[in-house]
């Protein structure tokens, strides 16, 4: 879980190395931040690892019909527009991202362990899964803002801290489905609120002292020189961002069924899943020199040109082979427009905006973009099967289009 490399820091703006020498103070207690981060990153994506695959499983169980789970699913979304926003701009005002990452964390344990042992009947579930997933909401925005803050005060690099999220998230779903396969789909629960408590001891250890928000750091923006939250480049930023990772709506909702209907087994799925998050794992852990290099608009640009390629390629139901090839594409479609939207916010908006701007980001573009794009992939795979795919090559399309005035609206700081 190294996050500062050997020998050199991760380079922000214009290359300015920001750790002193190896074996000094700074760079140990930055390199133990950096494996902190990267603890809380493992323990947030293994609980979503459990919880996306196996929470239908679980409502399943409780004798939730198709209907009232996707209602539940839709409150999850919901959450995520509604309340992360507004409790992300609350730890901005605070200045302190780790007591306000608590006590969300806090309330969703509790809200899980409530649904686990208390919940009886479709209202009582209902609610218990909008507590729940509403006081999670704000913990991605928070993390990422939190470790985007560190890798612009202390050099750490983001890439390598993420990428054990990604990790983590395979290990989250090969454990539960192990763990579904010797106990009853009524215990599921368990595993997904037992992840939510190694994330608040994940929590728990990054540094008590450390001022994780607010403009009192070295290396922040001022407020003139940081773009305002409410303009025109920062939403055009989003809609760009928005658009690409929620074309990957299609892929996430009817790949595996698409595939399995072609022939292909459980097990070569399974694999095709991997080569994507395998292909983001690489990317990321050369993400320091990537985005030094490219800058945030560029990853932005080649992330809506991969998805292009990918989602047409995929509509022709290509062999195995260039499947194969088409899944790697994961690692640009996805990670380079990820990496694109950190290195935006990172150079462009004062850390004092952080957590309120990565919350709005994620609120647009995993919530109501990649919302109305799972309903219209379920549309369009019932009408037109892989041919879906296409409607999500012209959303990238129209990202790679808005994105070319977003380097004169918003250029790049160092």
């Amino acid at each position: 879980m190294q996050g500062v490399r050997d020998g050199h820091a991760f380079r922000d703006g214009q290359g300015q190395g920001m750790v002193e020498s190896a074996g000094s103070r700074q760079d140990l207690s930055a390199g133990a931040l950096a494996v902190r981060v990267a603890m809380v990153y493992a323990a947030l994506f293994f609980g979503i690892g459990v919880s996306l695959p196996f929470l239908p499983v679980w409502l399943k169980a409780r004798g939730l019909d198709a209907q009232t789970i996707g209602l539940a699913l839709a409150l999850q979304s919901l959450m995520r527009v509604l309340v992360a926003p507004a409790v992300s701009h609350l730890a901005d005002r605070l200045g302190r991202l780790r007591p306000v990452m608590m006590v969300a964390a806090a309330v969703a344990l509790a809200g899980l362990v409530w649904l686990g042992g208390v919940a009886e009947g479709t209202g009582a579930l209902l609610a218990g899964v909008a507590v729940a997933y509403g006081a999670f909401a704000p913990l991605m925005p928070l993390s990422d803002a939190y470790a985007v803050s560190a890798s612009r005060r202390l050099g750490l690099d983001y890439g390598r801290m993420r990428l054990w999220g990604s990790l983590a998230f395979i290990a989250g779903s090969m454990v539960a489905g192990a763990v579904q396969d010797l106990l009853p789909a009524r215990h599921l629960i368990w595993l997904i609120a037992g992840a939510q408590a190694v994330l608040m001891v994940a929590i728990g250890l990054l540094p008590r002292r450390e001022r994780d928000a607010g403009g009192e750091q070295g290396g922040d923006l001022t407020e003139g020189e940081g773009l305002a939250i409410l303009s025109v480049p920062f939403f055009l930023f989003v809609t760009v961002a928005g658009l690409v990772q929620a074309s990957h709506a299609f892929v996430y909702g009817f790949s595996a069924l698409h595939w399995k209907g072609l022939g292909h087994s459980g097990t070569v799925v399974g694999v095709l899943w991997t080569t994507g998050v395998v292909a983001e794992i690489v990317l990321f852990w050369f993400s320091g020199t990537v985005m030094a290099r490219l800058g945030a608009v560029r990853l932005l640009m080649i992330g809506a040109l991969a998805g292009t390629v990918r989602w047409i390629g995929l509509s022709l139901d290509p062999p195995l082979g260039l499947l194969f090839l088409l899944q790697a594409l994961h690692g640009l479609s996805f990670g380079a427009t990820h990496l694109g939207a950190i290195a935006f916010l990172r150079s462009r908006l004062p850390l004092s905006r952080l957590a309120t701007a990565q919350s709005i980001y994620g609120a647009v573009s995993h919530g109501l973009f990649m919302t109305s794009a799972m309903w219209l992939s379920g549309l369009l795979y019932h009408q037109f099967g892989a041919r879906g795919w296409w409607a999500m090559a012209a959303m990238t399309g129209a990202a790679l289009l808005l994105a070319l005035p977003l380097r004169r609206l918003a250029p790049r700081r160092a």
